[in-house]
């Protein structure tokens, strides 16, 4: 094997937000890659290696490497728990604390960061909506910052780092109990759009020929 030294994730929490968006956005865009392409893409994105790296492992080794990290992204039964509270880069965020008392604006926002490439393109941006700075804490209890658009740009980035056990846990805890609340919003946007027409038309001045 290349005498370099190479780090192969074993687990969830030593991928990253940023390695499985990049290699969830990358199987989208080739489709028609071939299995030693898929390999060495895996090989290079999981385990930091860079495209001359790889290129200069056998086939015997890539193989081995690539089979190492498949099962990893394979592992439908991975116990992941939900961690509603993480102390991330020197900071502590909480997951918001009741998902239907989202705001108006939260819901805005994921919505069209929905509309904006879907969930894996914008994962990092719909985690800092979803965890925000806690302000103050008591045991279970913790209240977190308002939102507003600024936590998107000052933690969105940073949030690339987040090791996947954290975002895996979030993900299922939000889609599991936000469904109904997802549905809710649907309504609540058709009704919205339709009291804005109904508005525009009223406010619409009257001429005459």
């Amino acid at each position: 094997m290349n005498t370099k030294e190479i780090t192969i994730p074993t687990k969830w929490s030593e991928i990253t937000l940023g390695q499985f968006r990049a290699y969830t956005l990358h199987k989208a865009r080739s489709r028609n890659a071939s299995p030693l392409e898929e390999k060495m893409v895996v090989v290079e994105m999981f385990c930091g290696m860079t495209t001359k790296d790889v290129r200069s492992l056998n086939l015997k080794d890539l193989n081995s490497i690539y089979s190492d990290v498949v099962k990893i992204l394979e592992d439908n039964n991975a116990e992941i728990k939900f961690q509603q509270t993480f102390t991330f880069k020197g900071k502590d965020f909480g997951f918001v604390p009741n998902l239907s008392k989202l705001s108006t604006g939260e819901w805005v926002d994921y919505e069209e960061l929905m509309k904006q490439g879907g969930y894996w393109q914008n994962a990092h941006k719909i985690m800092s909506i979803l965890f925000r700075p806690i302000e103050k804490q008591k045991k279970e209890l913790y209240s977190i910052e308002e939102y507003n658009d600024q936590h998107i740009k000052e933690n969105a980035e940073g949030f690339l780092d987040l090791p996947m056990d954290k975002v895996i846990g979030a993900q299922s805890f939000f889609f599991r109990l936000g469904t109904d609340l997802l549905m809710t919003l649907k309504t609540f946007t058709v009704e919205e759009k339709e009291r804005r027409r109904k508005t525009k038309e009223k406010a619409k001045p009257y001429t005459t020929r």
